[in-house]
């Protein structure tokens, strides 16, 4: 059901276009970006994380989307979830705004991660 949804959302936003600039993201910034995300997963250490994609806004602010899976409660692996957070600025943490865990929150993601232009293939 995932998979189906997030082909649905990635069809209809495809043809869109971004609202910032994309830019390859560099070590660094994939770096604070996994520190950010794994702030806030039950088991940090067993993060296993999939591309990043981004996109800055006029004030220099990045938006990052990607996807991570990690460990639940329970200590297996719950299927990857996709993300979007926020670099303010060059020594600003990873603020994440939203991390997909129910289908409701995975297109919520999807959503903001076309509007902001760093919409990647979860």
């Amino acid at each position: 059901m995932r998979t189906m949804i997030l082909a649905a959302v990635f069809a209809v936003t495809c043809s869109a276009s971004w609202a910032y600039d994309r830019i390859p993201v560099s070590p660094a910034i994939a770096e604070r970006v996994k520190e950010g995300i794994a702030a806030i997963l039950k088991d940090p250490e067993s993060a296993r994380f999939g591309d990043f994609t981004a996109a800055m806004t006029p004030d220099g602010a990045i938006y990052v989307c990607g996807t991570v899976n990690a460990r639940n409660s329970f200590g297996g692996y719950a299927g990857s979830s996709p993300f979007v957070g926020v670099l303010a600025n060059d020594n600003a943490p990873f603020k994440v705004e939203r991390l997909g865990s129910d289908e409701n929150e995975i297109a919520r993601v999807i959503t903001r991660c076309q509007a902001v232009g760093a919409l990647s293939l979860f």
